[in-house]
């Protein structure tokens, strides 16, 4: 705009100006204010399904408590299938895996806990399947199973749990060296406020392992 224009020409400028350009500025801030009421909308969704979801899992674990084992079931399918976005699926998935290995039926629960750990999108809960679903298979003898399971995650806070159930692995294939290493690992990893019964069992499972070959050589 020329700076030097009457103030008639610098009002017919500005009409003009707008005439071309108003549209595209009233879109524009339409958008904005509906993408902000948007964004504002979605988080009062999301913490509403987050809130529905936490009631449903209330219920699901009542009823365990209870030993309505079919009713909890029944719970943790609908909040898997209603909010399986949420932490709330994962933990559904967890118990009703628990229940599926209660009563014997362990490929159900791998099934369920590989879902979880596919699903899981907070990475402590994908840790936390990877341990189960890797029990899971080391107790149904698919060694090679819980291996490539608990090397697809890496173990954060759970370094300590992750190196026990390896060594667990290796007891079952027999290398009780590598077993050994991966339980000393196990215990060097435990927090200085873990319970006392979880460094106890560590320490049983490596007086199993009998002495170390170094131990009996110097004997």
């Amino acid at each position: 705009m020329d700076p030097y224009a009457s103030e008639k020409e610098q009002i017919e400028a500005i009409r003009t100006w707008w005439r071309e350009n108003g549209k595209a500025i009233v879109a524009g801030v339409v958008l904005g204010l509906a993408g902000l009421l948007g964004w504002r909308y979605w988080q009062h969704y999301g913490q509403a399904r987050a809130d529905h979801a936490a009631m449903e899992y209330a219920r699901m674990s009542a009823a365990i408590a209870q030993g309505k084992d079919e009713g909890a079931r029944q719970w943790g399918r609908q909040i898997i299938a209603d909010y399986a976005s949420t932490p709330y699926a994962t933990l559904a998935a967890f118990a009703i895996a628990r229940l599926d290995i209660d009563a014997g039926h362990t490929q159900a629960a791998e099934r369920r806990l590989q879902w979880a750990f596919d699903q899981a999108g907070d990475e402590d809960l994908r840790r936390v399947a990877a341990l189960r679903l890797a029990r899971v298979q080391l107790s149904a003898g698919r060694l090679e199973a819980a291996g490539k399971t608990l090397a697809t995650v890496p173990p954060g806070g759970f370094a300590a749990e992750f190196y026990q159930v390896e060594g667990d692995v290796y007891v079952a294939r027999g290398d009780k060296a590598k077993a050994r290493a991966a339980y000393e690992a196990a215990l060097k990893a435990l927090p200085k406020d873990a319970p006392a019964e979880q460094r106890r069992w560590l320490e049983v499972k490596l007086d199993n392992l009998g002495a170390a070959p170094s131990a009996k050589a110097a004997s």
